[in-house]
């Protein structure tokens, strides 16, 4: 069933941008459609999956453009963390170059997963130590480039591998998020 999530989604952009407007009855269309298409697997799905339907059913009755502009982000997002990932980094990259993750990034991300830290802190610039990021209590991690520390960590969060916040002093914190450790399970 992992793998039915991407199908399913796949599916409905499929079906939705091969139609330039909304029906009365996007679900039933949307069936008929995955019917005529052969994805009677997809069909038993939705058949024997009450919350499926419902969900499915709720997404496609929202208006035609707000259904493209969320399966667009959707495939964005993918896009991303596909292009970090061996094997699907050359599909990724070829089909939409601008989308990667940063290698700065991804180093940032690196060193946080594996120093085992709760928390990550903007230290900012620091003289002659140049721009850093804290990981609290555990270890500090220098910038490479800090005119684009503020773009990886809004790519990091986008993507859902960092949760963005505040502390009591004003400073940006990230925490991490299951998908990030994963994630770098799957990179090199």
């Amino acid at each position: 069933m992992a793998t039915a999530f991407g199908q399913i989604v796949g599916l409905m952009m499929d079906f939705k941008s091969s139609r330039k407007s909304k029906s009365d009855d996007e679900y039933r269309e949307f069936v008929e459609w995955l019917e005529k298409k052969r994805h009677s697997d997809i069909v038993q799905e939705l058949a024997e999956n009450n919350l499926l339907t419902r969900s499915v059913r709720l997404f496609l009755a929202e208006s035609h453009d707000e259904v493209v502009r969320k399966l667009g982000t959707i495939n964005d997002l993918l896009l991303g963390v596909a292009s970090k990932i061996d094997g699907l980094s050359g599909i990724a990259n070829a089909i939409s170059p601008n989308t990667q993750i940063s290698d700065q990034a991804i180093n940032i991300l690196r060193e946080f997963v594996d120093s085992g830290g709760l928390v990550l802190c903007d230290v900012g610039y620091v003289s002659n130590s140049g721009t850093r990021l804290d990981i609290l209590n555990v270890k500090t991690i220098n910038i490479e480039d800090p005119r684009f520390l503020e773009d990886d960590m809004r790519s990091l969060c986008i993507h859902g591998l960092l949760i963005a916040d505040v502390n009591s002093d004003g400073k940006n914190i990230w925490r991490l998020t299951r998908a990030a450790t994963e994630f770098m399970a799957h990179i090199n």
